[in-house]
C-alpha cells in the first residue's frame, strides 16, 4: 500500500512497479464521479515513479 499526500495527490509506494506491473486503485469521493475513459497514458520518471496526465473526472448525477 503507498502513502498519499493529500496536498498534491501523489501517491508514493514503497518500492517501484516493475515494468509490465498493473496499478489498480480504489477511490472515495465526496461527489459520485466517473473517468472520462477507461484507460490513461502514462510515462516513467527518472527517479522510478510513473507519471499519469490529463485524467479527467466526470460528476455522476444520482
Amino acid at each position: 500500500m503507498g502513502i498519499v499526500d493529500y496536498n498534491d495527490g501523489i501517491v508514493t509506494l514503497p518500492i517501484p512497479l516493475g515494468q509490465d506491473a498493473i496499478l489498480t486503485a480504489d477511490f472515495t469521493f465526496d461527489v459520485a464521479v466517473r473517468f472520462s475513459i477507461d484507460s490513461f497514458e502514462y510515462s516513467y520518471c527518472n527517479d522510478g515513479s510513473i507519471e499519469l496526465s490529463d485524467i479527467e473526472l466526470v460528476e455522476v448525477v444520482i
